[in-house]
């Protein structure tokens, strides 16, 4: 697992990306969310902190650990909950009016370099640190949040309504209205926003190193470093369209550390 699969997960967009001659932003997205799945699940087996229920059968250990969107579990037995007709119908209404929405976002957006408020940052370094709590420069940040959020809400619930399609059993809700109904930080990061890759870090990163005695706060900022390192890591994978096909344009280029000294 460390030496070959978590390694060679981290390194295949570099080599899948120049085959098949990918340029496409979304389809960039897409083969990055590899490398926010398939190590954590790999460490999560290896170290066993994943759910004891999957364990019972190698149909539901292949189950748990291939599918891209956890399923729902009864809180109980721990098995996973069949998905209703009426709850797959609902879940396609949902998709449909997230990809609608995010199209209008990101359209409206995309004319004014996302940035449609006037902001000290446009054209300009930030000298002050007050200049960031400009009005502009936080409502610009607030409707690229809310578009980011959106976008990222549609490609999961469209993943999970496939895979609850394909197996028949209920997903989870990867996003639950984050920017909108979240009440502290804490319930934005740990019940709210991105509840996939939350579950990962826990039971491949924050498990693991509980079970060798380390503390709380010590695992804690273990993996929130590891999601920072993770999120640089996708940045990398989305600006390869920048770096194999300079001749299209200049492409994404990200401004790397940035995301490592948030998380």
């Amino acid at each position: 697992g460390y030496g070959v699969i978590i390694p060679g997960v981290f390194m295949l967009p570099e080599y899948l990306a120049p085959i098949f001659k990918m340029q496409n932003i979304a389809v960039l997205i897409g083969i990055s969310a590899l490398c926010a799945i398939v190590p954590f699940l790999c460490l999560e087996a290896m170290h066993g902190t994943g759910h004891k229920a999957v364990e019972r059968s190698h149909a539901s250990f292949c189950a748990y650990y291939c599918s891209v969107v956890p399923f729902r579990r009864n809180e109980q037995t721990g098995a996973p909950i069949p998905v209703a007709k009426g709850e797959l119908l609902r879940r396609t209404n949902q998709v449909g009016f997230k990809f609608m929405l995010t199209v209008a976002l990101f359209s409206a957006l995309r004319p004014y370099h996302y940035s449609p408020f006037p902001s000290p940052r446009n054209g300009e370094s930030f000298i002050h640190l007050t200049t960031m709590f400009h009005w502009g420069h936080l409502l610009n940040n607030f409707l690229v949040a809310a578009a980011t959020s959106v976008e990222l809400d549609f490609g999961s619930s469209a993943v999970g309504l496939l895979v609850s399609s394909a197996t028949g059993l209920s997903t989870i809700e990867v996003f639950r209205s984050p920017l909108t109904r979240s009440t502290s930080p804490s319930d934005f990061w740990g019940h709210r926003w991105n509840l996939m890759i939350q579950r990962n870090i826990k039971r491949g990163v924050y498990m693991p190193l509980r079970r060798i005695l380390l503390s709380t706060y010590m695992a804690g900022m273990a993996a929130f470093l590891v999601s920072g390192l993770l999120h640089e890591i996708i940045l990398n994978v989305v600006s390869l369209r920048a770096r194999l096909y300079p001749h299209v344009g200049r492409g994404y280029v990200p401004k790397h550390g940035n995301h490592l000294l948030f998380f």
